[in-house]
């Protein structure tokens, strides 16, 4: 899926593309797709305040999380790789059991094939899912790869993406419940769309 560069998250990740490699702000604004440098200041320095950790050491998520750690949880997770291996990303996407979108997470991660495109996003999915103080979670892929070789109804006999299923499950055991459920793409929208939202930013700012 291809999604225009005009979100918040594409122009956020632009943004930071186009500073770390020493634009100024005064010209890196409108070229990330901001109307104007206060715009782009005030998305810089929200960015800043969910990675500026409090008192306990933890960064809060963004987005629509009050703060209060959340029992049970579904975290959509979904891996985009343009090739076979090629430029990938992850996403997930954290719903409370009332379906309210709580908090979401991407990340650029070089060339990679699908299936480590799809484990790293089931990585972000936990780690989430921990930042959030769920202890029963629901994760929700449509690799049925991967969703299959969590459950052990796979054999795994790529190392590489042996040791990513050994981190995965390492740290779902954090958790006093975890269930891994293959879905339809239809049914991972909003953990596709953001996967696909950072990849092209990532592109769009080379």
């Amino acid at each position: 899926m291809t999604t225009p560069r005009s979100t918040g998250a594409a122009r956020l990740a632009c943004l930071l593309r186009l500073l770390a490699g020493g634009r100024p702000l005064a010209g890196a604004w409108e070229e990330a797709g901001y109307g104007s440098r206060e715009a782009s200041a005030e998305a810089l320095e929200r960015h800043a305040r969910r990675l500026s950790p409090p008192a306990d050491g933890t960064a809060p998520p963004e987005e629509h999380w009050d703060g209060k750690p959340v029992g049970t949880l579904v975290v959509h997770a979904d891996g985009a790789a343009r090739g076979n291996p090629g430029p990938a990303a992850a996403a997930a996407v954290a719903f409370d059991a009332a379906g309210k979108r709580l908090a979401s997470v991407s990340a650029a991660i070089g060339t990679a094939t699908n299936n480590v495109a799809e484990y790293q996003a089931c990585l972000l999915a936990l780690k989430l899912a921990a930042r959030l103080g769920a202890r029963r979670i629901t994760v929700r892929m449509d690799s049925e790869l991967v969703v299959r070789q969590l459950r052990g109804e796979y054999r795994i006999r790529n190392d590489a993406l042996r040791g990513l299923a050994d981190e995965a499950l390492a740290e779902a055991r954090g958790f006093d419940d975890v269930a891994w459920e293959h879905v339809p793409r239809s049914g991972n929208t909003d953990a596709d769309r953001l996967a696909n939202e950072t990849l092209d930013a990532e592109r769009d700012c080379h």
